[in-house]
């Protein structure tokens, strides 16, 4: 049987803790966030209506000023890290982006996306990333040399 791990020590009260609040005075991005990850690298991201965005514990990056080539102002819903430390951006309406230290690659309807409005995505068995989408479900297999929708 596991372990329970708390993210706080249940014996302290919350007002025993050090409270923090980002907002856009502190460089957070305007716009909703609406999914937070942590990458194998420790950095956390924000998928936002205004774009990806990392944030190191100090100051809040946008993905494009930290990875070029990546898209910029795009309504990210969804966001995961593969395996092999690329990260995949679903959008509201262009599909997912593949950001890699290699460059950037575009999946849509043209590559068998059932659509372009991602709404989740979701970490698999064996490099897949399932991608929810509007009209439907596909997975993603990223454990080959080229990733392909199936």
């Amino acid at each position: 049987m596991p372990n329970t791990a708390f993210g706080l020590d249940p014996n302290r009260k919350l007002t025993q803790y050090v409270h923090r609040i980002w907002q856009f005075q502190q460089g957070l991005p305007q716009g909703g966030i609406l999914q937070i990850f942590q990458t194998r690298q420790g950095y956390l991201w924000l998928a936002t209506q205004t774009g990806l965005v990392r944030f190191d514990g100090v100051r809040f990056q946008q993905v494009e000023d930290v990875i070029p080539g990546a898209p910029a102002n795009a309504w990210i819903r969804a966001a995961t890290e593969d395996q092999r430390g690329n990260l995949w951006l679903g959008t509201n309406e262009s599909g997912l982006f593949r950001v890699g230290s290699d460059g950037v690659d575009q999946y849509t309807t043209a590559q068998g996306l059932p659509s372009n409005a991602i709404q989740c995505l979701a970490p698999g068995r064996d490099g897949v990333i399932w991608v929810c989408t509007e009209s439907g479900l596909a997975g993603l297999d990223t454990s080959g040399k080229e990733p392909r929708i199936r």
